[in-house]
């Protein structure tokens, strides 16, 4: 199924066996080319790893406008010779207001190695879950969810060092 396959690509990313991951997510993507678009981030970002830049491209320009492409496009042309395009995908990301338990924002920070910025970020997301109005339960949800997001992004990695990365990780209250 197009689930099985896109977490096998996830957790062979996070194992580092990122051309395995690249066709795990190609398999799923034969499967279901309408998947759910936010599975296409992390395969856009095996693709950077993997600096096959033009099929990152190819994946990104398929995500909706907005904050998912900018997403892409902020990951994609952090390469090099692309830094405007990069920058302006960032600017417009760091413009939107804070959604509730999005990595989003931070993952970009993290990945082009401003920690402060993505810890900032980081905090803002889950406080912004904490305030969403709800059941408690839901909060709960909202937090667990930016949780495995954060866990599986191998941005984070260079955030894992921080004290403020284990409060974020730890079991939501």
């Amino acid at each position: 199924s197009p689930s099985d396959r896109f977490n096998l690509a996830n957790f062979l990313f996070i194992a580092g066996k990122h051309e395995e991951s690249a066709a795990e997510f190609h398999k799923a993507l034969e499967l279901s080319p309408d998947f759910r678009w936010n599975a296409r981030l992390p395969f856009i970002a095996v693709l950077v790893t993997l600096q096959r830049f033009d099929e990152a491209q190819a994946e990104t320009l398929k995500l909706p406008e907005g904050a998912p492409r900018d997403h892409g496009l902020a990951l994609l042309y952090h390469a090099p010779g692309h830094e405007a395009e990069s920058d302006a995908a960032l600017a417009r990301l760091a413009t939107l207001p804070v959604e509730p338990g999005s990595v989003i924002l931070a993952e970009i920070y993290a990945f082009r190695g401003m920690k402060e910025k993505a810890m900032a970020a980081l905090i803002a997301a889950r406080d912004a879950a904490r305030n969403v109005q709800g059941p408690p339960e839901q909060v709960l949800i909202q937090l667990a969810y930016m949780q495995d997001d954060m866990l599986r992004s191998q941005h984070f990695k260079v955030l894992h060092d921080d004290p403020r990365w284990a409060e974020l990780t730890a079991d939501p209250e």
